[in-house]
């Protein structure tokens, strides 16, 4: 285990029990804290000055961390995006901070029910539940419960305008904000998710 207090200059961060990393505005890494480098068992000379992008095995999670990136070097607000993670079999809260330099990403772990573990029980894009899961799920629900069913209109013209990585981006924005605004009881579903 990396040990901060050895280190010749030791950052706040490091002392914090989450993976913390910087990034500069090409998202190459200026900055990973101790236990970031614990945890990916790594050291800094392998990681400093490269990208993002080049260090991130390539996989379904890459897509919406970077797209979440460049939504707060643009914007310079705070965004979160949650995010299955095949190597660590868990899931993972990744918050974005604007930073005078680049960004600041925090990743902690996610604690969810031992029913809904592994990917197959989440849509790829989203991370909501399958219809499939969701389907299991209610057999189990206590009554009286609410049901909401949103329909995203206009879809295939976001998708005309912006390409499927636009929709799918608004697919996953919208997936956040209703995530973001439910109590942690509650759970949802992408119930017209393809088969990836």
């Amino acid at each position: 285990m990396v040990n901060p207090a050895a280190s010749a200059g030791v950052h706040p961060f490091d002392w914090v029990d989450d993976i913390i990393f910087m990034l500069d505005a090409e998202t190459r890494f200026t900055f990973v804290n101790a236990y970031a480098l614990n945890a990916w068992n790594t050291h800094p000379h392998e990681l400093l000055g490269r990208t993002f992008a080049d260090v991130l095995p390539v996989q379904a999670a890459a897509e919406p961390i970077a797209a979440a990136f460049q939504q707060v070097l643009m914007s310079r607000q705070r965004t979160e995006v949650e995010t299955f993670s095949v190597g660590q079999q868990a899931w993972l809260n990744i918050t974005v901070y604007p930073h005078e330099a680049g960004l600041i990403v925090q990743v902690k772990r996610l604690l969810r029910n031992s029913r809904s573990t592994g990917p197959a029980d989440h849509d790829a894009l989203t991370g909501c539940l399958t219809r499939a899961a969701f389907q299991t799920r209610m057999q189990t629900v206590a009554l009286p419960a609410a049901l909401a069913i949103v329909d995203l209109n206009q879809l295939k013209s976001v998708n005309s305008l912006r390409g499927h990585s636009g929709g799918d981006a608004h697919i996953r924005a919208v997936a956040h904000t209703l995530r973001a605004a439910l109590p942690p009881a509650a759970f949802i579903c992408r119930w017209g998710e393809t088969s990836l």
